[in-house]
């Protein structure tokens, strides 16, 4: 019987080796892809805490101090109650009168809470962003502060970077 006779297809060995081929791929992909969505969703806190940040300087330069502090806000944990990893955009979150000062609020679907705090003379800040991207009760940190500093003229002087622990929790 010839080749050309015989039932078109693919031996056992051809097929295993193929397999072990994706399964290979898969190996290096899947967890390539999953870091490359953690940091895609850690990317909202560094962008709100710039926003955050911007929003404390202005208000020092027109009130001369910092504004009072502000709870985590939504509270902490509340985004993987809600059965997904994001927390439902609320206006009613963002009432506080801190948040209105800052002219901060979050109108879309987020992954992060957020928190003011500042001392008890209002002469520095921290604003940071907290998240648990899988939902496993741990939480990654991103953290800016800035202070009242008589050498700047222009406003409070900080750190132009973000601090970070644990950034893809």
């Amino acid at each position: 019987m010839s080749r050309s006779s015989r039932a078109a297809g693919f031996t056992l060995m051809e097929l295993m080796v193929t397999l072990a081929i994706i399964a290979l791929l898969s190996s290096v992909a899947i967890p390539a892809f999953v870091g490359y969505l953690k940091k895609a969703k850690s990317a909202e806190a560094t962008s709100l805490l710039q926003k955050l940040y911007a929003g404390s300087r202005i208000y020092y330069l027109e009130n001369r101090q910092f504004p009072e502090a502000a709870a985590i806000t939504p509270a902490l944990g509340t985004c993987c109650i809600s059965g997904g990893d994001k927390c439902a955009p609320l206006a009613s979150q963002w009432t506080d009168a801190t948040w209105v000062a800052l002219q901060f609020s979050v109108d879309d679907p987020h992954y992060y809470v957020y928190q003011y705090t500042t001392d008890d003379v209002r002469t520095n800040f921290y604003v940071r962003a907290f998240g648990d991207l899988d939902c496993d009760g741990e939480f990654s940190t991103f953290q800016m502060m800035g202070e009242i500093n008589s050498q700047y003229a222009d406003g409070p002087a900080g750190t132009a970077s973000i601090y970070k622990i644990k950034e893809r929790e």
